[in-house]
Protein backbone atom coordinates (compact mmCIF):
# COMPACT_ATOMS: atom_id res chain seq x y z
CA UNK A 1 0.00 0.00 0.00
CA UNK A 2 1.33 3.41 -0.93
CA UNK A 3 1.16 6.57 1.09
CA UNK A 4 -1.27 9.05 -0.41
CA UNK A 5 0.49 12.21 -1.53
CA UNK A 6 -2.02 14.66 -0.11
CA UNK A 7 -0.88 17.84 1.62
CA UNK A 8 -2.03 21.27 2.64
CA UNK A 9 -1.58 22.70 -0.89
CA UNK A 10 -4.63 20.77 -2.10
CA UNK A 11 -6.78 22.81 0.29
CA UNK A 12 -5.00 26.12 -0.30
CA UNK A 13 -5.67 25.89 -4.07
CA UNK A 14 -9.41 25.81 -3.46
CA UNK A 15 -9.27 29.33 -2.02
CA UNK A 16 -6.46 30.71 -4.19
CA UNK A 17 -8.32 33.94 -5.12
CA UNK A 18 -9.02 34.87 -1.52
CA UNK A 19 -5.50 33.88 -0.52
CA UNK A 20 -4.12 36.12 -3.30
CA UNK A 21 -6.13 39.09 -1.99
CA UNK A 22 -4.92 38.24 1.51
CA UNK A 23 -1.28 38.26 0.39
CA UNK A 24 -1.73 41.53 -1.52
CA UNK A 25 -3.24 43.28 1.50
CA UNK A 26 -0.48 41.87 3.73
CA UNK A 27 2.23 43.11 1.33
CA UNK A 28 0.49 46.51 1.17
CA UNK A 29 0.29 46.67 4.97
CA UNK A 30 3.98 45.87 5.42
CA UNK A 31 5.03 48.12 2.55
CA UNK A 32 3.20 50.98 4.23
CA UNK A 33 4.88 50.04 7.52
CA UNK A 34 8.28 50.36 5.87
CA UNK A 35 7.23 53.70 4.35
CA UNK A 36 6.02 54.86 7.77
CA UNK A 37 9.35 53.89 9.36
CA UNK A 38 11.33 55.81 6.76
CA UNK A 39 9.09 58.88 7.10
CA UNK A 40 9.51 58.78 10.89
CA UNK A 41 13.28 58.78 10.37
CA UNK A 42 12.85 61.77 8.06
CA UNK A 43 10.60 63.43 10.67
CA UNK A 44 13.31 63.11 13.35
CA UNK A 45 15.97 64.41 10.97
CA UNK A 46 13.89 67.46 10.00
CA UNK A 47 13.04 68.22 13.63
CA UNK A 48 16.73 68.04 14.55
CA UNK A 49 17.53 70.41 11.66
CA UNK A 50 14.72 72.78 12.79
CA UNK A 51 12.93 72.34 9.43
CA UNK A 52 9.46 72.32 10.99
CA UNK A 53 7.42 72.58 7.78
CA UNK A 54 9.27 69.59 6.31
CA UNK A 55 8.88 67.75 9.62
CA UNK A 56 5.08 68.30 9.59
CA UNK A 57 4.88 67.02 6.01
CA UNK A 58 6.93 63.92 6.86
CA UNK A 59 4.79 63.35 9.96
CA UNK A 60 1.57 63.67 7.92
CA UNK A 61 2.84 61.09 5.43
CA UNK A 62 3.76 58.76 8.31
CA UNK A 63 0.31 59.03 9.96
CA UNK A 64 -1.56 58.60 6.66
CA UNK A 65 0.44 55.54 5.64
CA UNK A 66 -0.02 54.06 9.13
CA UNK A 67 -3.82 54.46 8.97
CA UNK A 68 -4.07 52.99 5.45
CA UNK A 69 -1.85 50.15 6.63
CA UNK A 70 -4.20 49.37 9.51
CA UNK A 71 -7.17 49.20 7.07
CA UNK A 72 -5.20 46.81 4.85
CA UNK A 73 -4.34 44.71 7.89
CA UNK A 74 -8.02 44.50 8.91
CA UNK A 75 -8.97 43.29 5.41
CA UNK A 76 -6.24 40.66 5.45
CA UNK A 77 -7.30 39.45 8.93
CA UNK A 78 -10.95 39.19 7.85
CA UNK A 79 -10.05 37.14 4.78
CA UNK A 80 -7.74 34.93 6.83
CA UNK A 81 -10.39 34.14 9.45
CA UNK A 82 -12.84 33.05 6.74
CA UNK A 83 -10.30 31.00 4.78
CA UNK A 84 -8.82 29.42 7.92
CA UNK A 85 -12.23 28.19 9.06
CA UNK A 86 -13.04 26.81 5.61
CA UNK A 87 -9.72 25.02 5.17
CA UNK A 88 -9.87 23.51 8.66
CA UNK A 89 -13.43 22.34 7.94
CA UNK A 90 -12.41 20.77 4.61
CA UNK A 91 -9.48 18.92 6.18
CA UNK A 92 -11.53 17.72 9.17
CA UNK A 93 -14.26 16.46 6.85
CA UNK A 94 -11.79 14.56 4.65
CA UNK A 95 -10.04 13.01 7.64
CA UNK A 96 -13.37 11.98 9.17
CA UNK A 97 -14.39 10.36 5.88
CA UNK A 98 -11.09 8.50 5.89
CA UNK A 99 -12.11 6.87 9.18
CA UNK A 100 -14.78 4.91 7.35
CA UNK A 101 -12.12 3.41 5.08
CA UNK A 102 -9.69 2.36 7.81
CA UNK A 103 -9.67 -1.32 8.72
CA UNK A 104 -11.62 -2.26 11.84
CA UNK A 105 -8.64 -3.87 13.56
CA UNK A 106 -6.67 -0.62 13.17
CA UNK A 107 -9.07 1.15 15.51
CA UNK A 108 -8.38 -1.48 18.13
CA UNK A 109 -4.65 -0.74 18.08
CA UNK A 110 -4.82 3.07 18.11
CA UNK A 111 -5.98 5.19 21.05
CA UNK A 112 -9.04 7.35 20.42
CA UNK A 113 -7.18 10.43 21.68
CA UNK A 114 -4.74 10.00 18.80
CA UNK A 115 -7.59 10.31 16.28
CA UNK A 116 -9.39 13.11 18.16
CA UNK A 117 -6.27 15.29 18.31
CA UNK A 118 -5.39 14.79 14.66
CA UNK A 119 -8.88 15.61 13.40
CA UNK A 120 -10.22 18.17 15.87
CA UNK A 121 -7.14 20.20 16.79
CA UNK A 122 -4.29 19.72 14.32
CA UNK A 123 -6.04 21.18 11.20
CA UNK A 124 -6.96 24.50 12.86
CA UNK A 125 -3.59 24.64 14.59
CA UNK A 126 -1.70 24.01 11.33
CA UNK A 127 -3.59 26.67 9.35
CA UNK A 128 -3.21 29.23 12.13
CA UNK A 129 0.52 28.54 12.41
CA UNK A 130 1.00 28.88 8.65
CA UNK A 131 -0.71 32.26 8.79
CA UNK A 132 1.64 33.16 11.62
CA UNK A 133 4.57 32.31 9.36
CA UNK A 134 3.23 34.57 6.58
CA UNK A 135 2.45 37.33 9.06
CA UNK A 136 5.94 37.10 10.57
CA UNK A 137 7.59 37.19 7.15
CA UNK A 138 5.76 40.42 6.40
CA UNK A 139 6.76 41.92 9.77
CA UNK A 140 10.32 40.75 9.21
CA UNK A 141 10.58 42.90 6.07
CA UNK A 142 9.53 45.94 8.04
CA UNK A 143 11.96 45.35 10.90
CA UNK A 144 14.79 44.49 8.51
CA UNK A 145 14.45 47.85 6.77
CA UNK A 146 14.74 49.59 10.13
CA UNK A 147 17.71 47.43 11.16
CA UNK A 148 19.53 47.94 7.83
CA UNK A 149 18.94 51.70 8.12
CA UNK A 150 20.55 51.62 11.59
CA UNK A 151 23.48 49.55 10.31
CA UNK A 152 24.30 52.16 7.64
CA UNK A 153 24.01 55.19 9.92
CA UNK A 154 27.51 54.55 11.26
CA UNK A 155 30.06 51.78 10.70
CA UNK A 156 30.85 51.37 14.41
CA UNK A 157 27.23 51.29 15.51
CA UNK A 158 26.66 48.84 12.66
CA UNK A 159 29.50 46.51 13.73
CA UNK A 160 28.31 46.41 17.35
CA UNK A 161 24.76 45.69 16.19
CA UNK A 162 25.87 42.90 13.84
CA UNK A 163 27.89 41.28 16.63
CA UNK A 164 24.89 41.16 18.93
CA UNK A 165 22.67 39.95 16.06
CA UNK A 166 24.93 36.92 15.56
CA UNK A 167 24.74 36.07 19.27
CA UNK A 168 20.96 36.46 19.27
CA UNK A 169 20.59 34.25 16.16
CA UNK A 170 22.61 31.46 17.79
CA UNK A 171 20.46 31.72 20.90
CA UNK A 172 17.26 31.62 18.85
CA UNK A 173 18.47 28.55 16.91
CA UNK A 174 18.98 26.68 20.17
CA UNK A 175 15.53 27.74 21.37
CA UNK A 176 13.78 26.55 18.20
CA UNK A 177 15.36 23.07 18.35
CA UNK A 178 14.43 22.60 22.00
CA UNK A 179 10.92 23.97 21.48
CA UNK A 180 10.17 21.61 18.58
CA UNK A 181 11.28 18.64 20.64
CA UNK A 182 9.01 19.71 23.51
CA UNK A 183 6.04 20.28 21.17
CA UNK A 184 6.27 16.72 19.80
CA UNK A 185 6.39 15.29 23.32
CA UNK A 186 3.49 17.51 24.45
CA UNK A 187 1.28 16.32 21.58
CA UNK A 188 2.01 12.68 22.42
CA UNK A 189 1.09 13.25 26.06
CA UNK A 190 -2.05 15.13 25.03
CA UNK A 191 -3.13 12.20 22.84
CA UNK A 192 -2.90 9.92 25.90
CA UNK A 193 -4.87 12.35 28.04
CA UNK A 194 -7.65 12.77 25.47
CA UNK A 195 -7.90 9.00 25.03
CA UNK A 196 -8.31 8.48 28.78
CA UNK A 197 -10.92 11.23 29.09
CA UNK A 198 -12.86 9.64 26.23
CA UNK A 199 -12.74 6.25 27.98
CA UNK A 200 -13.87 7.73 31.31
CA UNK A 201 -16.85 9.47 29.69
CA UNK A 202 -17.94 6.30 27.86
CA UNK A 203 -17.44 3.94 30.81
CA UNK A 204 -18.90 6.17 33.53
CA UNK A 205 -21.46 3.59 34.66
CA UNK A 206 -18.93 0.76 34.88
CA UNK A 207 -16.51 2.97 36.77
CA UNK A 208 -19.11 3.70 39.41
CA UNK A 209 -20.58 0.22 39.63
CA UNK A 210 -17.15 -1.42 39.92
CA UNK A 211 -15.84 1.27 42.28
CA UNK A 212 -13.01 2.15 39.90
CA UNK A 213 -12.98 5.85 40.80
CA UNK A 214 -9.65 5.72 42.62
CA UNK A 215 -7.98 3.51 39.99
CA UNK A 216 -9.10 5.73 37.12
CA UNK A 217 -8.22 8.84 39.09
CA UNK A 218 -4.71 7.41 39.44
CA UNK A 219 -4.52 6.80 35.69
CA UNK A 220 -5.78 10.32 35.05
CA UNK A 221 -3.15 11.63 37.45
CA UNK A 222 -0.42 9.81 35.49
CA UNK A 223 -1.67 11.13 32.14
CA UNK A 224 -2.16 14.69 33.39
CA UNK A 225 1.18 14.55 35.18
CA UNK A 226 2.96 13.55 31.98
CA UNK A 227 1.30 16.39 30.05
CA UNK A 228 1.95 18.86 32.90
CA UNK A 229 5.60 17.88 33.07
CA UNK A 230 6.31 18.43 29.39
CA UNK A 231 4.13 21.58 29.25
CA UNK A 232 5.99 23.03 32.22
CA UNK A 233 9.34 22.16 30.62
CA UNK A 234 8.26 23.85 27.38
CA UNK A 235 6.98 26.98 29.16
CA UNK A 236 10.07 27.29 31.38
CA UNK A 237 12.36 26.92 28.37
CA UNK A 238 10.43 29.58 26.43
CA UNK A 239 10.52 31.90 29.46
CA UNK A 240 14.26 31.42 29.92
CA UNK A 241 15.11 32.10 26.27
CA UNK A 242 12.78 35.13 26.07
CA UNK A 243 14.23 36.72 29.20
CA UNK A 244 17.82 35.93 28.24
CA UNK A 245 17.22 37.51 24.84
CA UNK A 246 15.83 40.64 26.51
CA UNK A 247 18.86 40.63 28.83
CA UNK A 248 21.17 40.64 25.81
CA UNK A 249 19.12 43.41 24.17
CA UNK A 250 19.57 45.61 27.25
CA UNK A 251 23.34 45.02 27.11
CA UNK A 252 23.32 45.71 23.36
CA UNK A 253 21.47 49.03 23.82
CA UNK A 254 23.88 50.01 26.59
CA UNK A 255 26.92 49.23 24.42
CA UNK A 256 25.42 50.97 21.35
CA UNK A 257 24.57 54.00 23.49
CA UNK A 258 28.10 54.12 24.94
CA UNK A 259 29.64 53.90 21.46
CA UNK A 260 27.20 56.55 20.20
CA UNK A 261 28.17 58.98 22.99
CA UNK A 262 31.82 58.82 21.98
CA UNK A 263 30.83 59.23 18.33
CA UNK A 264 28.59 62.21 19.17
CA UNK A 265 31.43 63.78 21.15
CA UNK A 266 33.77 63.45 18.16
CA UNK A 267 31.06 64.69 15.75
CA UNK A 268 31.01 61.38 13.84
CA UNK A 269 27.31 60.69 14.56
CA UNK A 270 24.36 63.05 14.14
CA UNK A 271 22.03 63.51 17.11
CA UNK A 272 19.02 62.61 14.91
CA UNK A 273 20.68 59.30 14.01
CA UNK A 274 21.31 58.54 17.68
CA UNK A 275 17.68 59.34 18.56
CA UNK A 276 16.47 57.10 15.74
CA UNK A 277 18.63 54.23 17.02
CA UNK A 278 17.19 54.64 20.54
CA UNK A 279 13.59 54.84 19.27
CA UNK A 280 13.98 51.65 17.19
CA UNK A 281 16.29 49.68 19.48
CA UNK A 282 13.70 46.90 19.79
CA UNK A 283 13.62 46.42 16.01
CA UNK A 284 17.07 44.82 16.09
CA UNK A 285 16.03 42.13 18.58
CA UNK A 286 12.65 41.77 16.87
CA UNK A 287 14.39 40.70 13.64
CA UNK A 288 16.00 37.81 15.48
CA UNK A 289 12.85 36.96 17.44
CA UNK A 290 10.71 36.91 14.29
CA UNK A 291 13.20 34.70 12.44
CA UNK A 292 13.09 32.28 15.38
CA UNK A 293 9.30 32.54 15.52
CA UNK A 294 9.03 31.77 11.81
CA UNK A 295 11.22 28.70 12.27
CA UNK A 296 9.21 27.59 15.33
CA UNK A 297 5.79 28.15 13.75
CA UNK A 298 6.78 26.55 10.47
CA UNK A 299 8.22 23.53 12.25
CA UNK A 300 5.17 23.23 14.53
CA UNK A 301 2.84 23.58 11.54
CA UNK A 302 4.81 20.87 9.76
CA UNK A 303 4.40 18.58 12.78
CA UNK A 304 0.62 19.22 12.85
CA UNK A 305 0.30 18.72 9.07
CA UNK A 306 2.31 15.48 9.14
CA UNK A 307 0.27 14.19 12.09
CA UNK A 308 -3.13 14.85 10.56
CA UNK A 309 -2.22 13.58 7.10
CA UNK A 310 -0.71 10.44 8.60
CA UNK A 311 -4.32 9.25 8.80
CA UNK A 312 -4.15 9.03 5.00
CA UNK A 313 -1.00 6.91 5.26
CA UNK A 314 -2.22 3.42 4.40
CA UNK A 315 0.91 1.85 5.85
CA UNK A 316 0.29 3.31 9.31
CA UNK A 317 -3.51 3.22 9.10
CA UNK A 318 -4.38 0.40 6.64
CA UNK A 319 -7.66 0.85 4.78
CA UNK A 320 -10.23 -1.67 3.63
CA UNK A 321 -9.93 -3.01 0.10
CA UNK A 322 -13.01 -3.99 -1.89
CA UNK A 323 -13.65 -5.37 -5.34
CA UNK A 324 -15.76 -3.70 -8.00
CA UNK A 325 -18.34 -6.40 -8.67
CA UNK A 326 -21.94 -5.48 -7.85
CA UNK A 327 -24.60 -8.19 -8.10
CA UNK A 328 -28.06 -6.94 -8.96
CA UNK A 329 -29.68 -9.73 -6.97
CA UNK A 330 -28.37 -11.32 -3.79
CA UNK A 331 -29.67 -14.81 -3.01
CA UNK A 332 -27.79 -15.16 0.28
CA UNK A 333 -25.74 -18.32 -0.39
CA UNK A 334 -22.67 -18.31 1.90
CA UNK A 335 -19.65 -20.58 1.58
CA UNK A 336 -16.36 -20.79 3.48
CA UNK A 337 -13.63 -22.78 1.72
CA UNK A 338 -10.55 -23.85 3.70
CA UNK A 339 -10.44 -20.56 5.62
CA UNK A 340 -7.53 -19.89 7.98
CA UNK A 341 -7.37 -16.85 10.22
CA UNK A 342 -4.95 -15.73 12.93
CA UNK A 343 -4.75 -12.62 15.07
CA UNK A 344 -1.25 -11.17 14.88
CA UNK A 345 0.07 -8.74 17.46
CA UNK A 346 3.77 -8.01 17.20
CA UNK A 347 5.56 -11.34 17.09
CA UNK A 348 2.61 -13.18 18.63
CA UNK A 349 0.34 -15.16 16.32
CA UNK A 350 -2.89 -16.69 17.63
CA UNK A 351 -4.71 -19.00 15.23
CA UNK A 352 -8.49 -18.77 15.51
CA UNK A 353 -9.83 -20.57 12.42
CA UNK A 354 -8.16 -23.67 11.00
CA UNK A 355 -9.03 -24.84 7.47
CA UNK A 356 -12.70 -24.04 8.08
CA UNK A 357 -15.25 -25.02 5.42
CA UNK A 358 -19.05 -24.92 5.42
CA UNK A 359 -22.00 -23.83 3.26
CA UNK A 360 -25.15 -21.95 4.24
CA UNK A 361 -28.17 -22.20 1.99
CA UNK A 362 -30.30 -19.14 1.23
CA UNK A 363 -33.31 -18.25 3.39
CA UNK A 364 -32.21 -20.45 6.28
CA UNK A 365 -31.23 -19.77 9.87
CA UNK A 366 -27.82 -21.12 10.83
CA UNK A 367 -26.15 -20.85 14.23
CA UNK A 368 -22.56 -21.17 15.41
CA UNK A 369 -21.94 -22.24 18.98
CA UNK A 370 -18.90 -23.12 21.01
CA UNK A 371 -16.75 -21.96 23.89
CA UNK A 372 -15.23 -18.49 23.99
CA UNK A 373 -12.31 -18.23 21.60
CA UNK A 374 -13.59 -20.95 19.30
CA UNK A 375 -13.90 -18.48 16.37
CA UNK A 376 -17.64 -17.72 16.31
CA UNK A 377 -17.44 -13.92 16.16
CA UNK A 378 -14.46 -14.10 13.80
CA UNK A 379 -16.68 -15.91 11.28
CA UNK A 380 -19.15 -13.02 11.34
CA UNK A 381 -16.37 -10.43 11.06
CA UNK A 382 -14.94 -12.23 8.04
CA UNK A 383 -18.34 -12.60 6.44
CA UNK A 384 -19.14 -8.89 6.85
CA UNK A 385 -15.57 -8.08 5.66
CA UNK A 386 -14.68 -6.24 8.85
CA UNK A 387 -11.69 -8.61 8.78
CA UNK A 388 -10.06 -10.45 5.88
CA UNK A 389 -9.12 -14.13 5.82
CA UNK A 390 -5.46 -14.98 5.32
CA UNK A 391 -5.96 -18.30 3.54
CA UNK A 392 -8.90 -19.84 1.69
CA UNK A 393 -11.92 -18.02 0.33
CA UNK A 394 -15.33 -16.75 1.43
CA UNK A 395 -18.03 -16.73 -1.23
CA UNK A 396 -21.43 -15.09 -1.48
CA UNK A 397 -23.61 -16.47 -4.26
CA UNK A 398 -20.49 -18.14 -5.69
CA UNK A 399 -18.47 -14.91 -5.82
CA UNK A 400 -15.32 -14.43 -3.75
CA UNK A 401 -16.07 -11.71 -1.20
CA UNK A 402 -12.81 -9.98 -2.18
CA UNK A 403 -14.22 -9.27 -5.65
CA UNK A 404 -17.49 -7.79 -4.40
CA UNK A 405 -17.93 -4.03 -4.08
CA UNK A 406 -18.35 -2.17 -0.83
CA UNK A 407 -21.84 -1.01 -1.84
CA UNK A 408 -23.01 -4.55 -2.53
CA UNK A 409 -21.70 -5.94 0.76
CA UNK A 410 -22.96 -3.08 2.92
CA UNK A 411 -26.36 -3.04 1.23
CA UNK A 412 -26.93 -6.77 1.59
CA UNK A 413 -25.40 -7.59 5.00
CA UNK A 414 -26.61 -6.33 8.39
CA UNK A 415 -24.89 -7.13 11.66
CA UNK A 416 -26.21 -6.77 15.21
CA UNK A 417 -23.42 -6.82 17.79
CA UNK A 418 -23.49 -7.89 21.41
CA UNK A 419 -22.67 -4.32 22.45
CA UNK A 420 -24.28 -2.19 19.72
CA UNK A 421 -23.52 1.51 19.45
CA UNK A 422 -26.56 3.72 19.83
CA UNK A 423 -26.15 7.29 18.58
CA UNK A 424 -26.84 10.37 20.70
CA UNK A 425 -30.15 11.10 19.02
CA UNK A 426 -33.82 10.18 19.16
CA UNK A 427 -35.06 6.61 18.75
CA UNK A 428 -36.64 7.69 15.48
CA UNK A 429 -33.41 9.07 14.06
CA UNK A 430 -31.44 6.02 15.19
CA UNK A 431 -33.83 3.98 13.06
CA UNK A 432 -33.97 6.42 10.13
CA UNK A 433 -30.19 6.32 9.86
CA UNK A 434 -30.45 2.87 8.28
CA UNK A 435 -33.52 3.67 6.19
CA UNK A 436 -34.12 7.42 5.76
CA UNK A 437 -37.34 6.94 3.76
CA UNK A 438 -38.99 4.58 6.26
CA UNK A 439 -42.63 5.34 7.01
CA UNK A 440 -44.05 5.67 10.50
CA UNK A 441 -45.75 2.29 10.36
CA UNK A 442 -42.45 0.64 9.35
CA UNK A 443 -40.69 2.16 12.35
CA UNK A 444 -43.44 0.99 14.69
CA UNK A 445 -43.44 -2.53 13.22
CA UNK A 446 -39.67 -2.83 13.57
CA UNK A 447 -39.94 -1.72 17.20
CA UNK A 448 -42.71 -4.21 17.87
CA UNK A 449 -40.83 -7.08 16.24
CA UNK A 450 -37.76 -6.18 18.31
CA UNK A 451 -39.88 -6.07 21.50
CA UNK A 452 -39.01 -2.46 22.30
CA UNK A 453 -42.32 -0.85 21.35
CA UNK A 454 -43.74 -1.13 24.86
CA UNK A 455 -40.85 0.94 26.16
CA UNK A 456 -41.03 3.46 23.29
CA UNK A 457 -44.78 3.98 23.61
CA UNK A 458 -44.46 4.51 27.37
CA UNK A 459 -42.14 7.49 26.84
CA UNK A 460 -43.63 10.97 26.73
CA UNK A 461 -42.02 11.73 23.37
CA UNK A 462 -42.36 8.21 21.97
CA UNK A 463 -40.11 7.68 18.96
CA UNK A 464 -38.71 11.17 19.46
CA UNK A 465 -37.21 10.24 22.86
CA UNK A 466 -33.50 11.08 23.00
CA UNK A 467 -31.38 8.14 24.17
CA UNK A 468 -28.21 10.07 25.10
CA UNK A 469 -24.60 9.52 24.07
CA UNK A 470 -23.96 5.82 23.34
CA UNK A 471 -27.59 5.19 24.36
CA UNK A 472 -26.73 5.89 28.01
CA UNK A 473 -30.42 6.39 28.87
CA UNK A 474 -31.20 2.83 27.77
CA UNK A 475 -30.54 -0.43 29.54
CA UNK A 476 -28.33 -3.08 27.92
CA UNK A 477 -31.37 -5.02 26.78
CA UNK A 478 -33.04 -1.91 25.34
CA UNK A 479 -29.89 -1.11 23.37
CA UNK A 480 -29.90 -4.59 21.89
CA UNK A 481 -33.58 -4.38 21.01
CA UNK A 482 -33.11 -1.02 19.31
CA UNK A 483 -30.14 -2.43 17.38
CA UNK A 484 -32.27 -5.43 16.35
CA UNK A 485 -35.02 -3.03 15.25
CA UNK A 486 -32.49 -1.26 13.02
CA UNK A 487 -31.48 -4.56 11.44
CA UNK A 488 -35.10 -5.62 10.95
CA UNK A 489 -35.86 -2.28 9.33
CA UNK A 490 -33.07 -2.69 6.76
CA UNK A 491 -34.37 -6.10 5.59
CA UNK A 492 -31.05 -7.08 4.05
CA UNK A 493 -30.58 -10.45 2.38
CA UNK A 494 -28.02 -11.57 4.99
CA UNK A 495 -28.49 -10.74 8.68
CA UNK A 496 -25.83 -11.55 11.30
CA UNK A 497 -26.56 -11.71 15.03
CA UNK A 498 -23.53 -11.72 17.32
CA UNK A 499 -24.73 -12.50 20.86
CA UNK A 500 -27.37 -9.89 20.15
CA UNK A 501 -29.92 -11.25 22.63
CA UNK A 502 -27.51 -11.80 25.53
CA UNK A 503 -28.88 -8.86 27.55
CA UNK A 504 -32.56 -9.79 27.10
CA UNK A 505 -34.80 -11.46 29.62
CA UNK A 506 -36.38 -14.81 28.76
CA UNK A 507 -39.72 -13.29 27.76
CA UNK A 508 -38.17 -10.72 25.39
CA UNK A 509 -35.83 -13.36 24.02
CA UNK A 510 -38.73 -15.67 23.25
CA UNK A 511 -40.55 -12.91 21.38
CA UNK A 512 -37.47 -11.89 19.39
CA UNK A 513 -36.83 -15.52 18.50
CA UNK A 514 -40.17 -15.49 16.69
CA UNK A 515 -39.11 -12.40 14.72
CA UNK A 516 -35.73 -13.91 13.87
CA UNK A 517 -37.37 -17.15 12.77
CA UNK A 518 -39.68 -15.17 10.50
CA UNK A 519 -36.72 -13.40 8.89
CA UNK A 520 -35.55 -16.61 7.21
CA UNK A 521 -38.51 -16.38 4.82
CA UNK A 522 -36.64 -13.66 2.93
CA UNK A 523 -33.15 -13.58 4.44
CA UNK A 524 -30.23 -15.80 5.33
CA UNK A 525 -29.80 -15.49 9.09
CA UNK A 526 -26.52 -16.35 10.84
CA UNK A 527 -26.50 -16.38 14.63
CA UNK A 528 -23.65 -16.61 17.13
CA UNK A 529 -24.89 -17.45 20.61
CA UNK A 530 -23.72 -18.64 23.99
CA UNK A 531 -27.25 -19.28 25.18
CA UNK A 532 -28.12 -22.42 23.26
CA UNK A 533 -31.81 -22.03 23.99
CA UNK A 534 -31.89 -19.07 21.59
CA UNK A 535 -30.95 -21.19 18.58
CA UNK A 536 -33.15 -24.25 19.12
CA UNK A 537 -35.21 -23.51 16.01
CA UNK A 538 -32.20 -22.99 13.71
CA UNK A 539 -32.21 -24.99 10.49
CA UNK A 540 -28.61 -25.95 11.18
CA UNK A 541 -26.13 -25.55 14.01
CA UNK A 542 -22.35 -25.71 13.69
CA UNK A 543 -20.50 -26.64 16.87
CA UNK A 544 -17.00 -25.10 16.90
CA UNK A 545 -13.94 -26.10 18.85
CA UNK A 546 -10.53 -24.43 18.37
CA UNK A 547 -11.51 -22.99 15.01
CA UNK A 548 -12.82 -26.27 13.59
CA UNK A 549 -16.29 -27.71 13.14
CA UNK A 550 -16.62 -30.69 15.46
CA UNK A 551 -20.33 -31.19 15.00
CA UNK A 552 -23.24 -30.06 12.82
CA UNK A 553 -26.94 -30.67 12.46
CA UNK A 554 -30.23 -29.60 14.00
CA UNK A 555 -30.47 -28.97 17.72
CA UNK A 556 -31.91 -32.44 18.35
CA UNK A 557 -29.26 -34.15 16.23
CA UNK A 558 -26.41 -32.43 18.06
CA UNK A 559 -28.00 -32.98 21.46
CA UNK A 560 -28.34 -36.69 20.80
CA UNK A 561 -25.04 -37.28 18.98
CA UNK A 562 -22.52 -34.76 20.34
CA UNK A 563 -21.58 -35.15 24.00
CA UNK A 564 -19.79 -31.80 24.25
CA UNK A 565 -22.75 -29.94 22.80
CA UNK A 566 -25.11 -31.79 25.12
CA UNK A 567 -22.89 -30.98 28.09
CA UNK A 568 -22.87 -27.25 27.18
CA UNK A 569 -26.66 -27.19 26.98
CA UNK A 570 -27.14 -29.05 30.26
CA UNK A 571 -24.68 -26.79 32.11
CA UNK A 572 -26.51 -23.74 30.78
CA UNK A 573 -29.87 -25.03 31.98
CA UNK A 574 -28.89 -26.22 35.43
Amino acid sequence: MKKKKIGILKYLKKYKCKILIYLITMVLYNGLNIFTTLKLADFITQISALNYSQAILAGAFAVTSALVGRISYYISCHIFMVVRSNIAYDIQLDLTRQFFKIKTQTFGSVKSGDFINRVCYDPENAVELLDGVIDDFAMLLSFMVTTIYILFLNIWVGLVTVGFLIILFLLETKKVKLRNKNIKLAKTEKDKMLGLVNEIVKSERDIKSLNLDDNLALEAEKCCSGYKKISKRKSLADTFFWNFRQFLVVIMVAVVSLVSIFLLKDGKLALSSFLYVLMNRSSISEVVWIVGNIASNFSEAKIAINRMFEILDEEKYPTEVFGDKYLNNCNGVIEFKNVDFSYIEGDTKTQVLNNLSFEIKPNTTVAFVGKSGSGKTTILNLLSKLTECQEGSINIDGNDIKTLSKDFLRENISMVNQFPYIFDNSIRNNLLMVKPDAKEEELIKACKDACIWDFVSSQEKGLDTNVGESGIKLSGGQKQRLAIARALLRKTKIILFDESTSALDNFAQAEIKKSIDALSENSTVVIVAHRLSTIKNSDKIYFLEQGKICGEGTFEELFNNNEKFKEMFLVENI
